[in-house]
């Protein structure tokens, strides 16, 4: 396959061959790979020939890296960010495939060098327990669960989203459990009331959801009906919190928003005035 552009998103798998332009540019380069919400990713270099002496460099992300922010953020995602990078530079590919944790890769590569090349094999891998989602386009219903663990669990879009929760069980033990047995309600008043478990609804502004998600709901307890369905014009981020003390679980229904419907819903977010908004839809044939 072959990309043309400087940055590029695919959700192909197979092997990818990347050469130099040729004209010793030193712009720094992204494949941004992703894949269903229920799979991880394995690359392996399988060629490079980037020397060193012309700053040449190849590196893989664990996660997607846009604008020095990085998704998953560091709170959320099973490593510490110094492990997450993996860089090189040469004619020695890594003996081992690189792994991500969620469904979502960032390889960049610097080839001022001309006849720099490398060659990368794709993979996409199930994932019996997916934790961090990147939405992919296709699934609707999303699962999130911290399967008793303490950590954090992620669903991310960049695009508008309809979204509603669906039934969950937040800080409340499975029946049959040892553990003080909550009422079986939900509250949007979670840390007023000491539960340290929650799931929180938002709109990011960055790929880094720690520093720019805004919340606009957090809910914990149990509710077996699904909730009324919602419009988030920004990027959407819904985050599942766990002490690890609780087996928690949220289905969360999501679509991305088609573009008349987007533009119709989320005019003002935009800017734009009832006559921008009727052009831009005719530039769209709509």
């Amino acid at each position: 396959m072959h990309f043309p552009e400087c940055i590029n998103t695919t959700s192909a798998d197979g092997t990818f061959y990347i050469k130099s332009s040729g004209d010793g540019s030193t712009e720094t380069c992204g494949l941004y790979l992703f894949s269903d919400a229920n799979n991880i990713i394995e690359v392996q270099l399988n060629y490079v020939s980037v020397p060193c002496h012309t700053g040449g460099r190849v590196a893989l992300v664990d996660g997607w890296e846009m604008m020095g922010e990085l998704w998953p953020s560091p709170s959320d995602h099973g490593r510490p960010v110094e492990e997450r990078t993996v860089e090189l530079c040469g004619t020695a590919p890594p003996p081992r495939p690189f792994v991500s944790e969620q469904n979502a890769v960032l390889l960049q590569y610097r080839l001022p060098a001309a006849g720099s090349a490398l060659s990368v094999r794709v993979r996409h891998l199930p994932n019996p327990r997916p934790c961090n989602q990147l939405m992919d386009g296709t699934t609707e219903v999303f699962s999130l669960r911290n399967f008793g663990q303490r950590r954090n669990c992620t669903l991310f879009s960049m695009s508008p989203v309809e979204v509603q929760v669906l039934p969950f069980r937040v800080g409340a033990p499975l029946s049959g459990g040892g553990r003080r047995t909550r009422a079986a309600l939900t509250s949007t008043k979670c840390a007023r009331r000491g539960w340290p478990d929650f799931v929180e609804l938002g709109e990011a502004t960055g790929l880094d959801t720690d520093r720019s998600a805004a919340v606009s709901r957090r809910l914990c307890g149990i509710s077996s009906s699904a909730g009324p369905p919602e419009s988030v014009c920004g990027m959407f981020v819904s985050r599942l919190v766990s002490s690890g003390l609780f087996d928690n679980h949220v289905l969360v229904r999501a679509r991305l928003l088609p573009f008349q419907q987007m533009l119709s819903l989320c005019a003002a977010d935009y800017g734009l005035d009832d006559q921008q908004l009727e052009e831009s839809l005719k530039d769209y044939s709509w």
